[in-house]
């Protein structure tokens, strides 16, 4: 037995249209799947992710999206120093301290991201996350 309800439909259950969704090769276009399901038979699933997309910052959520790919090929050390990049270059930015003043300190769950859309968001942005920082790279 489950601890808790989990719903409807656990997420297993969904892994095909998950998989298709999330396989995208951009945000953008995991975006676009998810519109196309609107008014399907995964009509919930669909407006649930967007719904919880929408809430979230646009660059964080294509630094995670880059991640995930970029991390797949590498070591578990590679993958440490990449964290540590993305940490140092998110400390630096204005979308992490909004997020904790929107939902933390004011708790108006109203942040204003630095890009309002996935559109808007330059390369040059998202790279940033990926090199090393000022101070250094993490050393094992």
């Amino acid at each position: 037995r489950y601890a808790f309800d989990p719903g409807p439909a656990p997420l297993h259950a969904k892994a095909d249209v998950v998989d298709e969704c999330f396989g995208a090769e951009s945000t953008l276009e995991v975006v676009d799947r998810l519109r196309k399901l609107q008014g399907s038979e995964h009509d919930d699933f669909a407006v649930a992710a967007l719904e919880t997309i929408g809430k979230r910052s646009p660059l964080s959520m294509e630094v995670a999206f880059q991640q995930v790919r970029r991390g797949a090929g590498l070591s578990m050390a590679e993958c440490m120093v990449m964290e540590h990049r993305i940490v140092s270059q998110i400390l630096l930015g204005k979308d992490f301290y909004e997020g904790v003043r929107a939902v933390i300190i004011d708790k108006d769950h109203a942040p204003k991201w630095q890009h309002s859309s996935l559109d808007e968001i330059k390369t040059v942005d998202v790279e940033a996350h990926f090199m090393s920082p000022k101070g250094g790279d993490l050393v094992f």
